[in-house]
């Protein structure tokens, strides 16, 4: 079986067989932020945008039936904003189906993060929703998003395990990791990409 690895999607594009790189290891540290922000925009506007593009290159609302204004969607981040409000309990809910809350499927971290296929299901489900409904920024009718979300959960799942593993928790299954969005600056994103061993 392969080693999966933490995809880089800040130094790195993250999507398939691309994989251009955004950061000079000449630059000085501290010009990376602008450079890395610079080249990401060039390269997302030339390559995902139809028509002029925006300043950052990411992706503007997309209100259906409208076109979208970029082939790009936030994929990567909507795995994991969904997943910061699943279930935090480590005990498993789907023994005889998911819980209904406010109508919107309770699915547990530990049932996903361990395969189970019903939790998958649902974990999916509510990705592609705050894709479309939440976010619905790029191209939100995406064929094939179901299979996209689940290609991308074994990187995601050993992103955990390494940021855990980084943040000295007990628990190194990256279930008990919890995410800081107050560290969601582009530097320090770069930096811990940066940090990383291995490379892409």
């Amino acid at each position: 079986m392969d080693q999966v690895k933490v995809t880089k999607l800040i130094i790195f594009c993250g999507i398939k067989l691309c994989g251009t790189l955004f950061y000079d290891p000449n630059v000085p540290d501290i010009l990376y932020p602008d450079l890395v922000r610079k080249r990401r925009a060039e390269h997302f506007n030339r390559v995902f945008q139809h028509g002029t593009g925006t300043e950052t290159g990411l992706p503007e609302p997309v209100n259906a039936p409208e076109r979208p204004s970029s082939e790009y969607y936030t994929l990567h981040m909507s795995i994991v904003k969904v997943w910061t409000t699943l279930q935090h309990s480590l005990e498993a809910t789907h023994t005889a189906g998911p819980d209904q809350v406010g109508g919107r499927t309770v699915t547990s971290k530990l049932d996903v993060i361990n395969g189970k296929e019903q939790a998958i299901r649902d974990f999916v489900v509510q990705a592609r929703k705050h894709i479309c409904l939440e976010s619905h920024r790029g191209n939100i009718y995406q064929h094939g998003l179901d299979d996209e979300i689940r290609e991308l959960l074994p990187s995601f799942f050993e992103a955990l395990r390494v940021a855990s593993e980084r943040d000295g928790l007990d628990d190194k299954s990256g279930l008990s990791y919890v995410h800081d969005w107050t560290k969601n600056k582009l530097a320090e994103k770069i930096a811990y990409e940066l940090s990383l061993k291995e490379t892409r």
